[in-house]
């Protein structure tokens, strides 16, 4: 008896660490230059004179699903590593909702999945705005990597976040030294928060213009840190992605937001989303070939399927077991569906009207 429940319950579980996003309904925005040119990072390791950072983006996380395997490519990639060469990882904003399981548990089995991945910088997303206002500020204050903020600073939980920050590689024979400055900018977009009442969205705090801010602090880090390139860490719709590629001369953008993958260049920019729920990664590389390099970076960047790296097979377990919270719901009767709406779906309700929608 006690070993069929215990079966029972790991098909629900892994049904349920399955079940957690939203499909993406845009078509893949992947440029042409990507296909054709020798922009993708490359598998050899750097020249002595050579300094590179690696950056393993996911953005817009709806599940638990990937970060076991996430965790294995990170782990491949450090194992790799030259002296003086770094990888870091980043979820570009929207992580603690929209999605049943932190209705339930306010975000505690996602954010123990970030720390054990573990995902170096977290930024902010709109949804990050929609679970209960305490339980995120606590979030933030026992995340064990960097809470990038640049553009919400009156934040209840500033104390425990970075306006920007400063990422610095050298070159295996030490001769040549490079500065990454990251700026990290949600959208104020008055349309993403119209439905909160007073005090507002992020417990009140005023979001201030991406564009404005992203103009203070590039000045910061270039000239009074002293960056060769500052890097933005964006969660904003297309269109805006875009103003920021005609405004800057960023030579790279990482961005969230849309759930669609995208790299494409505009206006000499090179902008990369990798879609949701980290199914795809973007492997980003910034390197300089020598210290007489100029202060703009070379850029290869690709997208990888996450999936095609083995789940580490602790981390697996606990996020399979962080589902355990939704198990009492299992098989709650909430209503009696009409056979007009049958099959129930979700899927695809963010490109289009679905059965579920129409039942609500």
């Amino acid at each position: 008896m006690s070993d069929n429940t215990d079966e029972r319950k790991a098909l629900v579980r892994k049904s349920m660490l399955q079940g957690g996003g939203r499909s993406a309904e845009t078509p893949h925005n992947i440029g042409a230059h990507t296909e054709h040119h020798a922009h993708a990072p490359t598998d050899e390791a750097p020249k002595p004179s050579e300094a590179r950072l690696t950056i393993v983006q996911i953005t817009d996380v709806y599940t638990l699903q990937n970060f076991a395997s996430v965790k294995t490519m990170l782990n491949e990639k450090r194992a790799n590593l030259t002296p003086g060469s770094k990888v870091i990882s980043m979820l570009t904003g929207d992580f603690l909702a929209p999605y049943l399981l932190s209705s339930v548990d306010k975000g505690k089995g996602m954010m123990n999945a970030l720390a054990k991945t573990p995902i170096d910088y977290l930024t902010w997303g709109n949804h990050e705005a929609d679970i209960d206002h305490r339980a995120v500020c606590k979030h933030v204050r026992e995340f064990p990597g960097t809470w990038l903020n640049s553009n919400m600073q009156d934040h209840e939980a500033m104390d425990a976040q970075k306006p920007y920050d400063v990422v610095e590689v050298t070159s295996e024979d030490g001769s040549n030294t490079r500065k990454v400055g990251l700026a990290a900018v949600v959208s104020n977009d008055p349309s993403l928060y119209a439905s909160f009442k007073k005090p507002g969205p992020f417990g009140g705090a005023t979001i201030e213009d991406p564009w404005e801010t992203l103009t203070k602090y590039k000045d910061i880090l270039e000239n009074n840190e002293g960056c060769d390139v500052v890097l933005p860490l964006q969660h904003l719709y297309v269109p805006d992605d875009h103003k920021t590629c005609r405004e800057f001369d960023f030579p790279v953008i990482l961005s969230g937001h849309d759930h669609h993958r995208v790299d494409e260049v505009v206006e000499g920019t090179r902008l990369l989303k990798p879609g949701l729920d980290g199914v795809y990664a973007t492997i980003l590389e910034l390197s300089w070939d020598d210290a007489s390099s100029s202060s703009r970076p070379t850029v290869r960047a690709k997208f990888v399927k996450t999936a095609d790296w083995e789940p580490d097979a602790e981390l697996q377990l606990e996020n399979e077991r962080a589902y355990d919270a939704l198990l009492p719901l299992r098989n709650t009767e909430l209503a009696r569906v009409p056979p007009t709406f049958t099959p129930l779906s979700s899927v695809g309700s963010r490109g289009r009207i679905c059965t579920m929608g129409k039942f609500i």
